[in-house]
């Protein structure tokens, strides 16, 4: 009797590690991190099924938020970028806690270990901060729940680093080569929000400034260059390094500013709208993405996603300085898309528009060409509409949409490694927006002065008589 009473223990035990092993895991990744007051850093939420099918996934993992506050929490490619729904992104730094969710809406689930989602902290306190789950829920495709076993994570915040010197230089050219002298150079960290204006002199092309690491800028926050000169104007970020700091500066940060009274191309990036204010277009779609668009190639990203029947918007970097008008020309675009496959015959249609101040569209031109299987580049000629007349304020933007249902998706790129670059282009009678050049100043002031001396003799004229 006490034999079989053994034996039915041990194959329980056996049993409870079996299902233990094979529960899903749900982790903190990295489990233990170091980091310094002051310092950005990431974490991972990562699931390994461990042989079980996942079709949802949901956390909530809480924090000491005396120590830490969350700047923001992102997808991940866990469950896939196709076919997937959110559920809840929550932050509440006021109780220390993030709450994170979502499923996929068609087979097949996910067997393959991935991260669900990343979340970017900031370290506000020396100290030691428990990352702990009070949620880890997966479900399977029947939405039954599958046994999870939570993994905690710790972070160790020690005090802030010294100050050190970090020394930016560069020099800004045209896009013929010729020297950019005496530029207005605007530096921005994006996370602090702190600016600062580069030394620059008016016999040379070359900006420098003197920044303090742990005091002004941190390994992993971005600073954002904008460059001016005369009625160009161009953004560019970058990341920060760690080898960055190590070397004590961003050397040869060069910047390209396009000649004056040339054609203008505005390529796609994944930069939010909130990062330049653009009024919000309300034309009337339902917008997938409002992002930005630059004069510069971007450094960064790859593509977003454009659902059928809806739109992606790129504003320009800034509004129009003042009144200035591009003709009756044609804007020509290229676009990069994923391969159409079954989408194919439906068309990509590029709109050019002027918004108002108010948010009022106007369609300045427009041009579709119809999606063919394995094809994913796109020229694109868009056919002027009415008289393009900016006024002072109001702001360019381009409208990209599809005609495929709202089932179907496709996706557009701004991806600078792959060579996959969207952009439009705007007609040889560009003024040089935002601001004309001087010269189309000269002749639209010359036509008014001549215009109100004409007034002033037929007026004579009339006393006379």
């Amino acid at each position: 009797m006490r034999r079989a009473i053994a034996a039915m223990f041990v194959i329980g035990a056996i049993g409870i590690l079996i299902q233990a092993a094979s529960a899903v895991q749900v982790s903190v990744e990295p489990s233990i991190q170091t980091v310094s007051e002051g310092d950005y850093f990431t974490v991972n939420i990562s699931v390994n099924p461990e042989g079980s099918e996942v079709f949802a996934a949901q956390y909530e993992l809480h924090f000491n938020n005396s120590l830490l506050r969350v700047i923001s929490q992102d997808k991940g490619p866990f469950l896939g970028d196709a076919g997937v729904s959110l559920l809840k992104n929550e932050i509440n730094n006021p109780l220390g806690c993030v709450k994170y969710g979502e499923t996929r809406t068609v087979l097949p689930a996910v067997t393959d270990p991935g991260v669900l989602a990343s979340i970017e902290f900031k370290a506000r306190s020396s100290g030691t901060s428990e990352l702990n789950f009070t949620v880890a829920k997966l479900s399977d495709p029947s939405l039954n729940p599958i046994s999870t076993n939570s993994n905690n994570g710790t972070v160790e915040i020690g005090d802030p680093q010294p100050s050190s010197p970090f020394f930016i230089y560069g020099y800004v050219v045209y896009d013929d080569d010729s020297d950019c002298n005496n530029p207005i150079i605007n530096v921005t960290n994006l996370n602090t929000n702190k600016e600062w204006q580069a030394n620059t002199d008016e016999t040379s092309n070359y900006y420098q400034h003197m920044l303090r690491h742990g005091v002004d800028i941190l390994a992993g926050e971005t600073l954002q260059f904008n460059v001016t000169k005369g009625s160009q104007t161009v953004i560019q970020t970058h990341e920060v390094t760690q080898s960055e700091i190590n070397v004590g500066g961003l050397f040869n940060f060069n910047v390209t500013l396009q000649t004056e009274g040339h054609p203008q191309v505005w390529y796609f990036t994944q930069a939010e709208n909130t990062t330049v204010n653009a009024p919000y277009a309300n034309d009337g779609w339902v917008h997938d993405k409002d992002l930005v668009m630059n004069k510069t190639k971007p450094a960064e990203g790859t593509y977003c996603i454009l659902e059928g029947g809806k739109a992606l918007w790129f504003y320009a970097t800034t509004g129009a300085q003042t009144d200035l008008s591009f003709g009756e020309n044609n804007w020509t675009a290229k676009i990069f898309t994923s391969d159409p496959d079954d989408k194919a015959g439906n068309t990509t249609t590029v709109d050019v528009c002027k918004i108002t101040p108010g948010g009022v569209v106007t369609v300045i031109a427009s041009g579709s060409v119809p999606l063919i299987a394995n094809e994913t580049e796109y020229d694109i000629t868009c056919v002027h509409s009415t008289t393009q007349n900016f006024n002072t304020g109001d702001w360019l933007g381009v409208r990209v949409s599809w005609s495929g249902p709202a089932s179907e998706k496709i996706r557009v790129y701004y991806n600078p490694t792959g060579d996959k670059n969207s952009y439009v282009k705007s007609p040889s009678a560009d003024p040089g927006y935002p601001i004309p050049e001087l010269s189309t100043l000269i002749l639209f002031s010359s036509g008014l002065l001549a215009l109100a001396g004409y007034a002033l003799k037929k007026r004579k004229s009339n006393r006379d008589e």
